[in-house]
Parts: C-alpha cells; sequence; structure tokens
C-alpha cells in the first residue's frame, strides 16, 4: 500500500520527484507531476505524508503548488476482518467548485475511487506469495 506508485492506475503517467524525508515515511514531501500521452506536463501538486501507521494505515495531504484550489487529505485504510482484508478510502477535499460542479465532482469521485480499489486488489493478489 506504501508504494501508491506501483498500483495506482493514476501515477501510470506521473513523475515524482521526493523534496524531503524518506520514502513511505512521515514527512515524506513528494512533488507530483502528472503527464499527457506523449509526456508533456498536465499539472503539478504535492503530496505530504500525513501519518504512517505501517503496513495498514497512511494519510497523505495533497494540495497545489500555489493558491488553494484544493486541499484533500486522502486516507487508506487496511482492515482484516473474519472473510478477509478489507481496503478502506477515506478522502476529504476542500475544493473551490461552482454549485452546479458539485454533484458531477462526487459522481466522478466515487467511479474513481471504486476503481482505485478493484487495482489495489488486483495489485495485491498478483503479488501474494
Amino acid at each position: 500500500m506504501l508504494d501508491y506508485k506501483a498500483w495506482n492506475p493514476d501515477f501510470a503517467r506521473a513523475e515524482t520527484r521526493t523534496i524531503r524525508g524518506d520514502s513511505g515515511s512521515e514527512g515524506e514531501l513528494t512533488l507530483i507531476t502528472l503527464l499527457d500521452e506523449n509526456r508533456a506536463p498536465l499539472s503539478q501538486f504535492y503530496a505530504e505524508t500525513a501519518k504512517v501507521v505501517a503496513p495498514h494505515h497512511i494519510v497523505w495531504y495533497v494540495f497545489p503548488i500555489e493558491g488553494e484550489s484544493f486541499r484533500n487529505f486522502v486516507d487508506f485504510w487496511l482492515e482484516e476482518t473474519s472473510s478477509g482484508v478489507k481496503f478502506r478510502i477515506f478522502y476529504y477535499a476542500q475544493s473551490s467548485l461552482l454549485l452546479q460542479e458539485v454533484a458531477q465532482m462526487r459522481a466522478g469521485m466515487e467511479t474513481n475511487l471504486r476503481n482505485l480499489t478493484l487495482e489495489f486488489k488486483r495489485y495485491c493478489e498478483s503479488h501474494s506469495s
């Protein structure tokens, strides 16, 4: 789970650069550059590792390079249950949106998080011993 670049499809076309801290540790600050299909930059933002309880819980604080267009907390949690392991995602977003954009953003986020969960499941199943 800590190596999100390996399993998260959002990072298939992204470059990451550690600005400070150790990889996968609290306090790590990463500059993320999303790229288009020709590897041209689309956008850049920071992700700071806010909390790590390895290997089952990690929280990132995600924010723009400048301004306040968004400030998000992404909270991934693995929980043992009687039927296996449950992957939980809690996503707290503070974004500047027009009122008519809120419903569309929520619907898109629900689909994106569901797909992200399926990708994580596939990754885990293909790397299990």
